[in-house]
């Protein structure tokens, strides 16, 4: 049972122990998207029953306010209201997609706020982060009846404004794409999208990338991280591992056979690394893990 809470502006909700001494947040994917993390963060709860695990939907989307600025900046201070609203000794960040990229750009700007960081599938912090062949394969993997209803919403979008209609249908176009197996992939979940707010943020990702603020922190950053990557994700792997690889305490596991979306397509795997994973930190995960 999730219970919902209202911090400032901000919609999270939140299960498990109040007073647990650990908090595991979980940051969904997009930008401009709602949250979709709950299986994913369902699953975490069932496995690590002692600690408290947060989830919220990030600005740009209703129910938060959609006024102020949607940049890097202003999402990692969202995140560290949610994270001091837990009330927890020692604070998790799990971020997916977007999220993962938040993560680390949350223990870049504050390595001693968080504990540890697990990243699924994340839009890494070298180079473009693998966005640019992300985008080649998602279009690679359409079929052809795909690829011409992408071409007509292209050519819908030159002649209208930002439009979260479009952004949508696009985005369902695509969506078996992230999965290994596009033809065995779940139907998307029911989503909201804020194509002008997305818009926004990921000009401020892009002037991020441009001023290279991952390449330049990460390699201060002490933080245990754990990056978990799907080996037929549209994000290529070093994406993760190039990341990585600036970081002192950092550890990739790859599943050979998932896409973009490992606890959809191997919930055990996923639950089990990130488990695993806490165990073997300086986070006192005996109290947070069995």
């Amino acid at each position: 049972m999730w219970d919902e809470l209202r911090i400032g502006d901000l919609v999270a909700w939140r299960r498990g122990p109040a007073d647990a001494s650990t908090a595991i947040i979980v940051l969904h994917g997009g930008p401009g998207l709602s949250d979709y993390t709950e299986p994913l963060a369902d699953l975490v709860s069932a496995q690590l029953p002692d600690a408290q695990v947060a989830r919220y939907q990030q600005r740009g989307v209703v129910p938060p306010s959609l006024d102020g600025p949607v940049t890097v900046e202003q999402h990692i201070e969202d995140l560290t209201v949610v994270a001091s609203a837990c009330a927890a000794e020692r604070v998790v960040l799990l971020g997916h997609s977007w999220g993962g990229h938040l993560a680390l750009h949350a223990i870049a700007a504050s390595p001693g706020s968080y504990v540890a960081a697990i990243a699924v599938d994340p839009l890494g912090g070298v180079g473009d982060g693998g966005l640019s062949k992300m985008r080649t394969a998602l279009r690679a993997r359409c079929t052809d009846e795909a690829q011409t209803k992408l071409a007509d919403i292209a050519a819908r979008r030159e002649r209208e404004s930002a439009n979260d209609v479009l952004a949508l249908e696009e985005l369902e176009i695509l969506w078996p794409s992230y999965f290994a197996d596009p033809n065995a992939a779940p139907a998307m979940p029911q989503l909201a999208f804020g194509a002008a707010r997305a818009a926004e943020t990921w000009a401020s990702i892009s002037e991020n990338m441009r001023d290279k603020t991952l390449e330049h922190r990460l390699v201060d950053v002490a933080t245990p991280t754990l990056f978990l990557v799907g080996g037929r994700s549209p994000i290529p792997n070093d994406a993760s591992t190039r990341t990585a690889d600036l970081m002192s305490h950092s550890v990739v596991r790859c599943h050979p056979d998932a896409g973009h979306f490992p606890w959809i397509e191997d919930p055990a795997w996923t639950v089990d690394e990130i488990a695993g994973f806490l165990h073997a930190t300086s986070t006192d995960a005996s109290n947070i893990a069995s």
